[in-house]
């Protein structure tokens, strides 16, 4: 085939190209796309005077949800946390920046899809980065993306227990 445009050259020895290149075996699709898998979760402050009462109308105690940020950072371990928070809690004390920051909505819920791989994931308190749970290996607020969503809740704990 015989084309007298420079263009109608150019395609035609591209599609050459690629015609050879398969004949070969060899890839030219580029690289694979990186997989999204999404992550959602909801933050709540618990708050107020959480003592064990025997009539709960008497509670004084809060659970409240709202706007907040999400921190995501990739996988941190006991070593990055620092100084205990309220509750069973403790504070991202790294200096690191997240690999991701999310608001949540009015409702205190969050997602985002993130690439598979290992994460932990913190609340804002304050300006401090709130973390309240470790995995048995030492892995602060520890969250696995792989196949199928994620659902990670984080209770920043003001409360009297």
């Amino acid at each position: 085939m015989l084309c007298k445009s420079a263009l109608g050259l150019c395609i035609i020895a591209g599609s050459m190209f690629v015609a050879f290149m398969q004949a070969w075996g060899q890839d030219i699709s580029g690289p694979e796309p990186v997989q999204q898998r999404r992550l959602t979760g909801l933050v709540q402050l618990r708050s107020g005077d959480c003592m064990p009462v025997l009539e709960t109308k008497n509670s004084r105690c809060i659970t409240t949800a709202g706007r907040t940020k999400v921190y995501i950072h990739r996988r941190l371990t006991g070593a990055a946390m620092g100084q205990p928070g309220e509750g069973n809690g403790v504070y991202l004390n790294s200096g690191d920046a997240p690999f991701m920051t999310v608001e949540t909505d009015a409702n205190g819920r969050y997602e985002v899809d993130l690439p598979s791989g290992a994460y932990s994931v913190f609340a804002d308190d304050g300006g401090k980065e709130y973390c309240n749970s470790f995995d048995g290996a030492g892995n602060a607020c520890a969250v696995a993306i792989a196949e199928a969503p994620v659902e990670f809740n984080i209770t920043i704990n003001h409360a009297t227990d």
